[in-house]
């Protein structure tokens, strides 16, 4: 894999004739707010492009994803490139292997820890915010326009991955970028709006069911919920319509770790796992499900039945807790102890 600055991964995007753009299962809105502003700045310069999900897009992002499709046998081997947003690794795309495996380069674009080695290229920043923040910087270098198009679905990107800038990913950066979006012509309000303030009677009435799950664990720190299958189906939703009932454990006062377990219709578990500060670092306690993230924010996918995983769960939260606790205390100076 070798590893690209802005100015060779545009170059590579600018040679390709048509690219091929995924993102990762259960799309969030960095994922395809990310896909669908690189899918039209890549058409504004002449470069052919196809965007493919292998999951529905959720409702509320539908406004910035009208160009994403379901995959096409018949344009498998079409691309001279595909380009891979917000996932690290190609477990995560979701699509059939035999659309992947083309025998195209395959180019990473993401903000995550990159994992195996994978990928042909990969533009890689951790110390981005988001993955719409590499999509940005990768455009501007195209001098493809950010019209007010590509600027809707760049802050949705961004707003989504930042918590709506509440996040400790937040910083001078981001910024820099919302404003020149604003100065795109962006309606913050009304995609904030359409986001936020868009759930189903369905949905809130799965949150009460979800928050009636609620347990605190390691001494009020850790806030653990679930949705069950049965719960989604009493409703008739999906995981994607639970995108963000983990903050609500997260919000609790005294809370620093939040998780949420939904179960899928197959059985498999989705772990998502959310911090209030650096010290709780929760993509290390992802790992310990063979997931990843980053520090406020990280997930694993679990094949385990759920409340034997629920028990292990609320005992490795309660370690990890104190474990972070631990270290904090003995990092202090003697002052600090009061001695």
């Amino acid at each position: 894999m070798k590893r690209l600055d802005v100015h060779s991964t545009a170059a590579l995007l600018r040679a390709a004739s048509r690219v091929l753009i995924l993102g990762h299962v259960q799309p969030d809105g960095d994922c395809l707010g990310s896909m669908t502003a690189l899918s039209l700045g890549l058409e504004a310069i002449g470069t052919q492009t196809d965007v493919w999900s292998g999951d529905a897009v959720p409702v509320k992002y539908r406004f910035i994803a009208g160009n994403i499709q379901q995959p096409s046998r018949e344009l498998a081997g079409a691309h001279d490139l595909i380009a891979i947003v917000d996932t690290p690794t190609l477990a995560r795309v979701g699509i059939n292997p035999e659309f992947v495996h083309t025998g195209a380069p395959l180019l990473s674009i993401d903000h995550h820890p990159l994992g195996r080695d994978e990928f042909t290229y990969a533009f890689n920043d951790v110390s981005q915010a988001a993955a719409g923040c590499l999509v940005y910087e990768v455009l501007r270098e195209l001098g493809a326009p950010i019209t007010r198009n590509i600027g809707n679905a760049l802050y949705a990107a961004i707003i989504t991955d930042t918590g709506c800038f509440t996040y400790q990913n937040v910083n001078r950066r981001v910024l820099e970028i919302v404003i020149e979006l604003i100065d795109a012509g962006v309606d913050v309000y009304d995609i904030a709006r359409t986001i936020y303030s868009s759930a189903s009677v369905g949905q809130m009435r799965l949150l009460g069911l979800t928050l009636n799950t609620l347990e605190l664990v390691g001494n009020g720190k850790g806030a653990v919920m679930h949705v069950s299958r049965d719960m989604f189906a009493r409703e008739q939703l999906a995981a994607a319509d639970t995108e963000d009932f983990v903050n609500f454990g997260r919000a609790i006062l005294g809370v620093e770790v939040a998780a949420m377990v939904s179960e899928m219709p197959d059985g498999t578990l989705r772990l998502s796992l959310r911090s209030k500060r650096p010290l709780y670092d929760v993509s290390k306690l992802a790992k310990q499900f063979h997931g990843g993230g980053h520090p406020g924010a990280a997930g694993a996918l679990v094949r385990e039945p759920l409340p034997a995983f629920l028990d292990k769960l609320k005992e490795r939260i309660t370690a990890f807790i104190e474990r972070a606790e631990h270290a904090k205390h003995t990092r202090k100076g003697p002052h600090e102890h009061g001695t």
